[in-house]
């Protein structure tokens, strides 16, 4: 039965008196009822009752009697079915508070007939809110997202991850699909990483110039920042985060100038331009943090200390562990464990060895991400 529908319930005594009432009534031979239940003592107007696993909202109770009913005289008083009887209709489920879908639109794994690339997108349903997360290494996305029947203009806000191309050098193709939705970046991006060995570095950047050419399409974050009800943006608050950066060979070009290009000074990475970005669900705190530069064990206690009073029931994103030693990543998963997280999430740059040891270590709470995966928290 459709919301909306009036449904009619008779309590047994007055369904049996029903089955042999004289046919004088006017009423009588038309009633029906749909559900038959042991009594209505607990059915009030406004209220709600739980049937066979349904909810149904009480509009009515008793049926109003017609003065020229002749049944009327011959019962010498009201109707059985005046008190016997209510009425309602089947309640309007309603969404949980900040029930998210999340579709893996990029990954290093391909699946669900998707192609995959060495980035990561992610496609945020939340509420009446549609996220994108990154745009992957180039506009694959795009076509994964046409495959699954995903609509990128109704993305209403965009969230760069982190200042590296794996993420960001599928900008350029959503700011074409989408001319309306912000991109947020964290203030301290810039046109400014490096991969770094000794006197020999690479570019490893978001697309030179698009500080500029899209700046009226750019928004920038920083510290704690709520960007619509339920969904913020996260700096990092670890401290030596650069040591990190130098282990990875990641460097800055100096310091980030007012046009978002650096100086020729090379500095360890300490990935300020780095973000998490934080979804509150009925069941505890979402965290999507594509790379996990910082540390997905740190990443997780700088949320609950901007949240203290929350659970945090998943991350989700790489951790950046390909290059990782097992015992490495049998150290940073116990710290995950010791978070009391409930669901991770992983793929991309974590890598497949990486993977195989978190199972180890988390057992049932650790997923893979592939493209196509649909999480719904």
């Amino acid at each position: 039965m459709a919301a909306g529908f009036e449904i009619s319930f008779i309590d047994t005594e007055t369904a049996r008196w029903l089955e042999d009432a004289p046919d004088d009534g006017l009423c009588l031979k038309k009633f029906r009822a749909d559900f038959n239940v042991d009594n209505l003592r607990s059915f009030e107007e406004g209220g709600v009752v739980d049937i066979d696993g349904e909810r149904y909202l009480i509009t009515k109770k008793g049926k109003r009697c017609f003065s020229e009913c002749d049944l009327l005289e011959k019962l010498g008083g009201p109707c059985p079915l005046a008190t016997g009887v209510a009425f309602g209709e089947k309640e309007k489920r309603r969404k949980k508070m900040g029930e998210m879908k999340a579709t893996v639109l990029v990954d290093n794994i391909k699946g669900c007939g998707l192609n995959g690339e060495w980035g990561l997108c992610v496609y945020i349903e939340y509420n009446d809110k549609v996220v994108l997360l990154d745009t992957g290494a180039s506009d694959l996305f795009v076509k994964n997202a046409k495959q699954l029947g995903l609509d990128l203009k109704k993305v209403d806000f965009g969230v760069l991850s982190h200042a590296h191309f794996d993420h960001a050098d599928g900008m350029k193709a959503f700011f074409a699909a989408n001319e309306r939705a912000p991109f947020y970046l964290q203030k301290a991006a810039g046109e400014n990483c490096y991969e770094k060995l000794w006197i020999f570095s690479k570019y490893i950047g978001i697309p030179r110039g698009i500080l500029e050419e899209d700046k009226d399409r750019i928004r920038f974050a920083e510290g704690k920042y709520q960007v619509c009800r339920g969904v913020w943006l996260l700096s990092h608050t670890t401290e030596g985060l650069e040591a990190i950066g130098k282990r990875n060979h990641m460097y800055l070009r100096g310091d980030v100038n007012e046009d978002g290009r650096g100086s020729k000074k090379w500095r360890p990475d300490d990935f300020s331009h780095e973000q998490s970005l934080v979804f509150e669900t009925e069941d505890g705190l979402v965290i999507f943090n594509s790379c996990s530069h910082g540390g997905a064990d740190n990443i997780i206690n700088e949320v609950k200390a901007a949240f203290p009073d929350k659970k945090i029931k998943a991350i989700i994103g790489g951790f950046h562990l390909y290059t990782r030693k097992a015992e490495e990543v049998r150290k940073l998963a116990r710290s995950i464990k010791a978070t009391g997280i409930q669901q991770v999430y992983t793929g991309h740059c974590t890598g497949g060895k990486a993977f195989d040891v978190l199972k180890e270590e988390l057992g049932d709470m650790v997923h893979q991400l592939s493209c196509g995966l649909v999480i719904e928290l």
